[in-house]
């Protein structure tokens, strides 16, 4: 049964730990890996009359993020180049890190596309959607039985 689990012995969390402390006593700092999730966070806010999508790309300028809007989906995408040099008397490190990402967010309404605002501001992008006439009277709701 042993032998089915993989993380035995030397595993993925001792090698994380590892790296991430070896980064720590060389830089003082742990180190992006070229391998890092460049996927930033979203959130999906469905209020009363729009759609609202927020996105953390910290390190990222205006000129490095498209936003793009198809039927019922809203894709961003966007590339990260960090290249940093330091260290003192003792060491010296260059951090360099490259990466792309595409999130494609399924849209819970249809929206009107000649309405939407997008605003990126302090490393957070902010997409403002007005949701279609149709999408604001097409809920019913639904009764309860007993």
């Amino acid at each position: 049964m042993r032998s089915l689990i993989p993380w035995r012995g030397t595993n993925a969390v001792d090698r994380i730990f590892s790296d991430f402390m070896d980064d720590l006593a060389v830089t003082g700092r742990p180190l992006l890996r070229p391998d890092a999730d460049f996927s930033p966070r979203v959130d999906v806010r469905d209020l009363k009359k729009e759609i609202e999508v927020t996105a953390e790309l910290p390190g990222l300028e205006e000129k490095d993020i498209h936003v793009v809007l198809n039927d019922d989906r809203l894709t961003i995408k966007g590339e990260k180049k960090v290249e940093k040099e330091g260290g003192d008397s003792e060491r010296y490190y260059v951090e360099r890190s490259y990466g792309s990402f595409t999130r494609s967010i399924p849209l819970p309404a249809s929206v009107l596309p000649d309405k939407c605002e997008a605003i990126f501001k302090n490393g957070v992008l902010k997409v403002t959607l007005q949701k279609s006439k149709e999408a604001l009277t097409s809920g019913r709701e639904i009764p309860i039985r007993h």
